[in-house]
C-alpha cells in the first residue's frame, strides 16, 4: 500500500543517504517538510531519520561552526537527551553530517 501511495503522489519517499533497503527510507505527506525534529522518546539514535539528525546538526553548526565536528555531534546528542558519543553514535552522526553541511550551503 505504501508503494501505491508513493506512485500516486500521496506520499514522498526519501532516502537522503542513498542507502539501499527499506529501513533507511522515510515517508511523508507531500505537504510536510523533509524533516521535523522531534524528541528521541523510545527510539534509538539509529532510528532517527538522517534528515532529522541533519536538521538538528545544521542548527548547531550555525552556532558552533564546523571546526570541531565532535562538538556538533555532542550538541546533537544533548538535544536528544544523550551524553555518550559512542562509536555507533559517531558513525551515525558522521553520515548525517554530510546532509547537514548540504542544508547549510543550501540556505
Amino acid at each position: 500500500m505504501i508503494s501505491a501511495a508513493v506512485r500516486s503522489g500521496l506520499l514522498v519517499q526519501d532516502s537522503p543517504l542513498g542507502e539501499a533497503g527499506i529501513q533507511p527510507r522515510t515517508y511523508r505527506l507531500t505537504t510536510q517538510p523533509p524533516a521535523v525534529p522531534r524528541v528521541l522518546g523510545p527510539r534509538a539514535l539509529d532510528e532517527v531519520p538522517p534528515a532529522e539528525l541533519a536538521t538538528v546538526m545544521a542548527g548547531h553548526a550555525r552556532d558552533l561552526g564546523w571546526a570541531s565536528p565532535e562538538q556538533i555531534y555532542r550538541a546533537t546528542l544533548q538535544t536528544y537527551g544523550r551524553k555518550a558519543l559512542t562509536e555507533a553514535a559517531a558513525a551515525q552522526l558522521a553520515k548525517a553530517s554530510i546532509l547537514a553541511r548540504e542544508l547549510q550551503h543550501g540556505q
